[in-house]
């Protein structure tokens, strides 16, 4: 989240524990992150990410309801052409009720890997971020990192 450039950490005090929570001038989130070996996200994590959210927007300090973010690497022994669909049914039902943004894992490494190389590139992290927080109820589809981004990447390295 930080190669997006969010202001990203974990959260924790006496009461509640959230995988990340995740700031920028788009929106604040709240994210949650799951692998399984050999099946799909279910159900039982979509329903801890809508815990925390309650959890979180009973805390003083917060105002508004932060967005659900629920982080999905699915079948991860599998070959990834091989995968199949990385959240159930039911977890998909319930991201559309409550408009979170479901993210597939492996789709987040494009981004992250030009990003990394191309920290400069501030209106592609904004389209990154604008994806995530653009999106409710569907698997998030971020933006392909700019044509040429390998040459980028290559250039970049040889300094």
């Amino acid at each position: 989240m930080k190669l997006l450039q969010f202001d990203a950490q974990t959260f924790a005090d006496g009461d509640s524990e959230f995988d990340v929570v995740f700031t920028s001038p788009e929106g604040r989130c709240l994210g949650e992150a799951e692998g399984k070996d050999s099946r799909a996200i279910n159900i039982e994590k979509f329903s801890q990410l809508e815990r925390n959210l309650q959890e979180d927007f009973a805390r003083d300090e917060v105002t508004e309801y932060a967005k659900g973010v629920l982080f999905g690497n699915a079948f991860r022994l599998v070959p990834l052409p091989e995968r199949g669909d990385f959240f159930t049914e039911k977890c998909l039902s319930a991201a559309e009720r409550v408009g979170a943004a479901l993210v597939r894992t492996p789709d987040l490494f494009g981004p992250a890997r030009y990003l990394k190389e191309c920290p400069f590139d501030s209106a592609f992290a904004t389209a990154c971020r604008k994806a995530i927080i653009e999106t409710k109820g569907r698997i998030v589809v971020f933006p392909p990192p700019p044509v040429g981004a390998d040459a980028v990447i290559v250039a970049a390295g040889t300094d």
